[in-house]
């Protein structure tokens, strides 16, 4: 078993709102300022400021995907950390490889859970499973931009119910002082 280190509800689901809200709020109104035909400065540095804000959002989220991968590592899990998030980077097959990624931790999880005999109540995957489907939904013409608002929100039930699973394995796991796993 791994040294599972807790992590921060409070930061991962709070720079996620804060990044995309805020962001998205930049952006409209950089956007905006565009649209009046006025070549204003400001309005090409709202964008700017709102996209980075967006993407700082979205590699919180791509960090606690990792390390939500990381904490269940035995050999036994099919996915590492990396294919998990580095998957998601491939136009196209990201549309199937979100449902590996995000709600078959889920299953992945519960399985390493079974395979340590750890005392820790199961994941469910229903916001998991909600957030992917509403993913893949953004990009349907119509439809998209409310999938896309759903998904914004369910994203924050979803960052916090990783959290609180890695903050789970935190509690049960073993300490070893060389960060290493015990020879048996």
């Amino acid at each position: 078993m791994r040294n599972v280190k807790s992590v921060s509800s409070g930061f991962f689901v709070g720079s996620m709102a804060g990044g995309l809200l805020v962001g998205m709020l930049l952006v409209f109104l950089g956007a905006v300022g565009n649209a009046s035909g006025r070549d204003d400065p400001a309005s090409v540095i709202l964008l700017i400021v709102g996209f980075i804000l967006l993407l700082y959002a979205e590699i919180v989220f791509l960090v606690l995907l990792y390390k939500a991968w990381a904490c269940i590592q035995d050999g036994a899990t099919r996915t590492t950390p990396g294919k998990a998030v580095g998957l998601l980077f491939i136009p196209i097959f990201n549309w199937f490889w979100i449902f590996r990624a995000i709600p078959g931790y889920a299953d992945e999880y519960n399985s390493y859970l079974d395979r340590a005999n750890l005392p820790v109540n199961r994941l469910t995957k229903g916001s998991l499973q909600a957030f992917a489907v509403l993913s893949v939904l953004a990009i349907i013409p119509l439809i998209g931009g409310i999938a896309a608002l759903v998904a914004l929100f369910v994203g924050f039930a979803v960052a916090d119910k990783l959290c609180a699973a890695i903050n789970a394995l935190a509690e049960v796991a073993p300490v070893y002082k060389d960060q290493s796993l015990p020879q048996v």
